[in-house]
Parts: structure tokens; C-alpha cells; sequence
């Protein structure tokens, strides 16, 4: 096991810059996630980890060695890619036993690494078959123990998940996560899935763009977006982002482009926003579960009108024209009002978000 530190990490592909000024420090034992969309350096990264990409500035250590100049062969990673990359003549237990062969392990030693890491993935009794009979999931698993019986520092996973079907993605989420916990080895997983990202990491890194754009727990990253890319990016519907600014009556409330009111700012909040230097361009952010809808007509709500109705098995999800912009309801699933009808909206104001739309960063 060991602690990564990546400082002032920059990649250059000609002249594009793929990664900015990247400063991460993933502790030793640690299940860490790069998440982001595609294109936004968390791939790249990994590879500049693992020594497949050479860095164009900045350091890498692992442990307590600098890995800057070191050969992939040097840095005691294991990766395990999208594509699975077996060898479609050998058995499983030859796919498996391939890295350590390589390096003239004895075959004593060979024998137990590989058939202690077939029974931690529950595919003892596949290592006599040959890649072709495996299912999805299984060649996954054959990957996964290619990778263990290295006993590498560090595991690093590229989106591994991607060409499995939803019932076995998530049977091997949990999978993944028992595995890091029973090795107890730094694993860095790079996911554009929020799902993957939220469900199994003690820490998500959001990237876009080539930077770092927050450091933290799930929970962190969900209830406390950094900046107003993460509001809209995380979550399932996504956050509701509405642009506006603060009243210029000197009243504590949020207007939105055409002068209407949207939410009335407690004192702490509006003192806030007063101070920031771009009070007259933010955005409002909601989660579509921080939202209540009331089916008559409340003076400190703000009116809308219901156009779509989704039934999603537990929950329901009202589309509502807010100001003329649709904004995501999330209700319980017996809650049902009929598409057309006025409502009103109210937030709860523990749960409000404002950004500033300048920097993109959250104001609170």
C-alpha cells in the first residue's frame, strides 16, 4: 500500500492542454474517484500515474519515491482498463498467472497468488476455461485478479465497468468495493458515471476541462457543490440552475432576468451575496428532492405550471415552468397532480445554492 501525490501535474498533447496545474494527494488505503465527462483529463491522469503518459511538468510520487522517470514496469501499479485485454489461447488461470510469470516468480508462489485471488472473485472453478466461455461480468473478474496477484501499491481502474449491463455493473460495484476493503490497497477509479462514483468511493475528485474542480466525500460533493458545473453534473435529475441576480430594490430576495422574484434570501445568505462583487450575475440552484410542490396557491412560493409527469417506480418527477425555464420536481410516488395545473413551488432554504455565474464558483 501507499499514499499517491500528484503536484502541479500538466500534460500537453501538442497544443492542447489536457491537464492544468493538478495538485491531488490520495492517501494510502484509499478508494479515490476521478469523475468527470469525457475529455476532461481523469483518463490522462491515470496514465500519467501509471507511466503510460509521461507528464509534460509537475511530480508524482508513490510512497516515498518520485516515479517522474520510472518505467510503468517500475511504479508497483496494476491497471485494469475499459477493455479487458485477455488472451484469448490461455486459460483463465494462465491470464491470471501471465504478470507474474513475466517476472520469474516461482511457481509455487504463482500457483497460491492466483488461486487466493480466484477465490477473494469467487471464479475458482472458471480457471480451467478459456476467455471465450466467460460472460461479461466474469472476463471482468479475470481482469480484476490479473491485476490482484501482482499485489501492487496501488490498483488503478479506467472506467472497467462500462461494457457490463446494469444488473451486473451493479452486482460488481459492490464487488469492487468488497475487494478494496479485504486488500486494503489504494485504488484510484476513474468513472464519467456519477453512480459508480457516489456509491463507491471515500472521496470523489471532480474534473472538467482538464482541472480539479473539488475534493471530497460523496455526501460532500452532492449536498455542496464547489461550483455550478458540479451542481449540474452530479445528481440524478440534476441540480435546477436558474440565472439571476440580487434584487436591486434592496430587497433580501433573488430576481431572475425579467425582474421576478425567486427566492427570498435569509439574513446570513443576503449579506453574502451583498458583499460579492458580481451580485448582479448569480445562479439559483435547487435539488429537484428540495423542492415542494403545493397544489393551491401560496404568496411566499413562487407560481408554476406542471407539463410533464413522470412515474420513476418509488418517486415521482413533475417537469414545472419556472420563469420560463422547466425546472425537476421529485415527489413521493402517491403524489399526483394532473398535467396543466398551476402550483406553487417552495424551497427549503437549508438546501438553496447560489453561484456566482462569473467565476462559476458557489457562494454558498
Amino acid at each position: 500500500m501507499a499514499e499517491v501525490r500528484i503536484e502541479h501535474l500538466e500534460k500537453r498533447f501538442d497544443d492542447t492542454l489536457a491537464i492544468r496545474d493538478l495538485n491531488l494527494a490520495i492517501a494510502d488505503g484509499e478508494f479515490l474517484t476521478l469523475l468527470g465527462p469525457s475529455g476532461c483529463g481523469k483518463t490522462t491522469t491515470l496514465r500519467c500515474i501509471a507511466g503510460l503518459e509521461r507528464q509534460s511538468a509537475g511530480d508524482i510520487r508513490i510512497g516515498r519515491r518520485l516515479v517522474n522517470s520510472l518505467a510503468p514496469g517500475e511504479r508497483d501499479v496494476a491497471m485494469v482498463f475499459q477493455f479487458y485485454a485477455l488472451y484469448p489461447h490461455l486459460t483463465v488461470y494462465d491470464n491470471m498467472a501471465f504478470p507474474l510469470k513475466t517476472r520469474k516468480v516461482a511457481r509455487g508462489e504463482v500457483d497460491e497468488r492466483v488461486r487466493r485471488a480466484a477465490g477473494l472473485l469467487n471464479i475458482a472453478h472458471l480457471l480451467d476455461r478459456k476467455p471465450r466461455a466467460l460472460s461479461g461480468g466474469e472476463q471482468q473478474r479475470v481482469a480484476l485478479g490479473r491485476a490482484i496477484v501482482r499485489e501492487p501499491q496501488v490498483f488503478l481502474l479506467d472506467e472497467p465497468l462500462t461494457n457490463l449491463d446494469p444488473r451486473l455493473r451493479s452486482a460488481t460495484r459492490v464487488e469492487i468495493k468488497r475487494l478494496q476493503r479485504t486488500l486494503g490497497t489504494t485504488m484510484v477509479y476513474v468513472t464519467h458515471d456519477q453512480t459508480e462514483a457516489l456509491s463507491m468511493s471515500q472521496r470523489i475528485a471532480v474534473m472538467n476541462g482538464g482541472e480539479l474542480q473539488q475534493v471530497g466525500s460523496p455526501l460532500e460533493i452532492y449536498n455542496r457543490p464547489a461550483t455550478v458545473f458540479i451542481a449540474g453534473f452530479v445528481g440524478r435529475p440534476p441540480m435546477n440552475l436558474l440565472d439571476c441576480s440580487l434584487a436591486e430594490d434592496g430587497q433580501a430576495a433573488l430576481h431572475d432576468r425579467l425582474g421576478r422574484h425567486v427566492y427570498s434570501l435569509p439574513p446570513p445568505q443576503h449579506h453574502r451575496i451583498a458583499a460579492s462583487p458580481n451580485h448582479d450575475r448569480l445562479v439559483f440552484g435547487i435539488r429537484p428532492e428540495d423542492i415542494t410542490i403545493l397544489p393551491e396557491p401560496d404568496s411566499t412560493g413562487l407560481p408554476s405550471r406542471i407539463l410533464v409527469r413522470e412515474q420513476h417506480g418509488d418517486v415521482t418527477l413533475y417537469d414545472v415552468v419556472v420563469s420560463e425555464k422547466m425546472f425537476r420536481v421529485q415527489t413521493a410516488a402517491a403524489f399526483r397532480l394532473p398535467v396543466g395545473e398551476t402550483v406553487t413551488l417552495e424551497f427549503n432554504e437549508l438546501k438553496a445554492h447560489v453561484f456566482d455565474r462569473t467565476t462559476g464558483r458557489a457562494i454558498f
